[in-house]
């Protein structure tokens, strides 16, 4: 976790100090501040690869903020003494990548953040800087969806590291054990509702960006990257009207 940056959003002092005295022996760059407003004033500056946020205290809308994370790419864990089903599936919806209940275990805090950053066996970053993606391409270098020069979607770390694996893949079954395990560096009963809301944000992405793939579920089976039905069925009508047009003139 060396180039790895965390920005911890606590107000607790003594809490604060606890988390950042775990997490330095990892190797990470720990940056503790006290509130939302705080925050947002240091990753509009440099956006961290994690932020860990206890909501408790903070006046602001908590959830809105964690959209607004979700939509800047930046990996978010709750710490929460409210981790109620309820409550947990608010912060999935709104692309958490983990909830974790209070009171903290340092030692469960220390071992479930780097399980997310230790290197995946079969996502290693590719060293091209673009990789096809239908109509679109997946940047390498700002791990975003772009189409052409004109739109560009930010991706989450988890969503970047799926859709890598996806794209690997295309066309083949990728159950949700490897995606927890290879994705999300966990097991599979652990991370269910993650995936599940990672799978539908990232099919809104893909969609808002006039992909033309789409992700498939499959049955007892996982998911799979394919090609937009809608899409080939355009391209078939196109080629067939093209098809008649040339007749037309071939016998004209």
């Amino acid at each position: 976790m060396k180039d790895i940056s965390v920005l911890l959003v606590e107000d607790d002092r003594d809490l604060r100090q606890a988390i950042t005295a775990c997490l330095l022996p990892l190797g990470a760059r720990i940056d503790p501040v006290n509130s939302i407003p705080d925050a947002r004033c240091r990753f509009q500056r440099t956006a961290p690869n994690l932020l860990i946020l206890d909501p408790i205290a903070q006046t602001e809308d908590v959830l809105s903020f964690l959209s607004e994370l979700d939509s800047l790419g930046i990996d978010t864990i709750v710490v929460t003494d409210q981790a109620d089903a309820a409550n947990c599936i608010d912060f999935f919806q709104r692309g958490v990548l983990d909830v974790i209940p209070k009171p903290l275990d340092m030692r469960e805090l220390a071992l479930r953040v780097a399980r997310f950053y230790k290197p995946k066996r079969n996502t290693t970053i590719p060293t091209q800087v673009e990789m096809p993606c239908g109509a679109a391409v997946l940047d390498i270098t700002t791990r975003s969806l772009r189409n052409g020069h004109k739109k560009q979607i930010a991706l989450t770390g988890s969503e970047f590291r799926l859709l890598y694996l996806l794209i690997q893949t295309e066309a083949r079954v990728v159950d949700r054990q490897e995606i927890a395990r290879t994705v999300m560096g966990q097991g599979q009963e652990a991370m269910s509702r993650s995936i599940d809301v990672m799978i539908s944000k990232l099919r809104r992405k893909l969609e808002d960006i006039g992909s033309e793939r789409h992700i498939r579920s499959v049955r007892s089976e996982g998911y799979m990257l394919i090609g937009d039905e809608r899409a080939t069925q355009r391209h078939r009508r196109t080629s067939s009207l093209t098809h008649e047009s040339r007749d037309l003139v071939s016998t004209t």
